[in-house]
């Protein structure tokens, strides 16, 4: 296989033609084009060949003469806007041949998109690009599908329908057909690639389609670019008869390979461009269609949501965990309703007084200054006693019952008046020394019923 160009020509970005017609899109990414008069010549092994091109417009468009082994077997000026025209098209005996191709302008430019055309048996693949019919026996149909009348081209509505595929090389696409008077309401679908997880797409009108027309070489869907070798794909129809039917009117394979497979199935064809291109500009042109555009931003959306929402769990977690302190090594905060209320009393301005222990009776002898009414603190032997209570308004002493971190409960015992004793008092005991212990505002040590007396008042002297 070989290929010779005359003459000025570019290649041209296809996306711009993506509407043009009822024909579907430019196969490939890009279209060849020259304004001025060219040629071109390439030669094949094979028994079939197609010239496709493009007319971007209605008025005045280039000729274009075929040539077989330097025989003209077509004639052509190009009609209306239009993608996928068949230039020209010839059969022949199998063998090897070269087709030829002049372009006769104005200055309006001839879009070229590829050549079309059936390979001999034993023509290697070489990581060619292969156009498969529908009929192709790589194809298996299930119970559903029917032949389109008029259409070399098959199509299903029966729910759960399937084709199941097996080619030979990276990529894959499917080309069907909209079909005039069908129904227009949108079809869910799917493809599972080896046994993978399936890949759900949408047979949905173009924009600016109705069903009033046939719209045909539509890209149902293509896979992405698949490690080369051989590869099964399921599709299997979920819509119904009052939505948009499958159709299929051929597969194309990128990157096809005999290297398994020495033998090219017999309805297959080669297609290629005019001139040699990188692998990025022979894969197949998705196109824009509503419903990937549609599934794209909707899962959009919801992946910018899930970013959102794992941002704050993860921030909520660290406040969380920055906030979460060992409690045997925690400091518990100074709380002032855990102290009970204090009492102001009366201390004589000649002397202070200190408990006494009444050992005889087991009482208590209580020197702080209580007030009459307000009772004694229990101690543990005997019921309490109290010795008469000085009282001097110009001086005041502050005490706080602490023990527990309750107040002291009240007693039914009477206090002496000024100048009386109790009468369990026997005489004078030795005093004993009275421990006070001073506790800050931090963790409270566990202490037994006491007494809890304040710093001590000073005088000047």
């Amino acid at each position: 296989m070989s290929r010779s160009v005359a003459g000025d020509w570019t290649l041209t970005d296809s996306s711009n033609f993506q509407n043009i017609g009822g024909s579907g899109q430019p196969l490939g990414s890009s279209l060849h084009t020259t304004t001025a008069d060219g040629s071109f010549t390439f030669s094949f092994s094979g028994s079939f060949i197609s010239v496709l091109g493009t007319a971007a417009t209605s008025g005045d468009q280039p000729n274009v003469q075929c040539f077989l082994d330097g025989v003209s077997f077509a004639t052509v000026t190009l009609g209306g806007p239009q993608n996928n025209i068949h230039i020209c098209a010839t059969t022949f005996p199998d063998g090897q041949h070269e087709l030829a191709v002049n372009v006769s302008t104005q200055g309006e430019p001839f879009y070229l998109d590829n050549l079309q055309y059936q390979p001999s048996a034993n023509v290697p693949l070489n990581n060619a690009t292969i156009l498969i019919p529908s009929g192709d026996p790589s194809i298996t149909l299930s119970i559903g599908w029917s032949m389109v009348d008029g259409f070399p081209q098959n199509m299903t509505q029966t729910t759960n329908a399937f084709a199941n595929i097996t080619f030979i090389g990276d990529q894959l696409g499917w080309f069907g057909t909209f079909l005039e008077g069908e129904p227009q309401t949108p079809s869910p679908a799917e493809y599972s690639i080896d046994g993978g997880q399936p890949i759900s797409f949408t047979l949905q009108l173009p924009p600016e389609r109705s069903n009033s027309t046939n719209t045909f070489n539509i890209p149902f869907f293509t896979t992405d670019v698949l490690q080369q070798g051989l590869h099964t794909v399921i599709v299997r129809y979920l819509g119904n008869e009052s939505t948009i039917p499958l159709t299929l009117n051929n597969l194309l394979v990128v990157n096809a390979s005999s290297s398994e497979n020495p033998s090219t199935p017999s309805s297959s064809m080669i297609t290629t461009s005019l001139m040699a291109t990188p692998t990025s500009q022979s894969r197949i042109t998705r196109g824009n269609s509503t419903g990937a555009i549609v599934g794209g931003a909707v899962g959009g959306v919801v992946g910018l949501f899930l970013v959102i929402l794992i941002f704050f769990l993860m921030r909520r977690y660290s406040i969380r965990k920055k906030q979460r302190v060992d409690p045997i090594t925690a400091v518990m905060p100074f709380e002032v309703n855990q102290f009970p209320p204090t009492r102001q009393l009366p201390l004589s301005s000649s002397s202070f007084h200190t408990p006494k222990s009444n050992l005889a009776s087991g009482g208590v002898t209580n020197d702080t200054g209580r007030t009459p009414g307000e009772g004694t603190l229990d101690q543990p032997g005997g019921p309490p006693t109290v010795t008469s209570l000085p009282t001097s308004p110009s001086h005041t002493r502050t005490i706080s019952s602490l023990s527990e971190g309750r107040i002291p409960s009240r007693t039914t015992a009477s206090i002496p008046t000024s100048g009386q004793t109790n009468s369990s008092d026997q005489g004078p005991l030795p005093q004993s020394p009275i421990h006070v212990r001073h506790e800050d505002s931090g963790l409270r040590v566990p202490h037994q019923d006491g007494i809890i007396e304040l710093p001590p008042n000073y005088t000047i002297n």
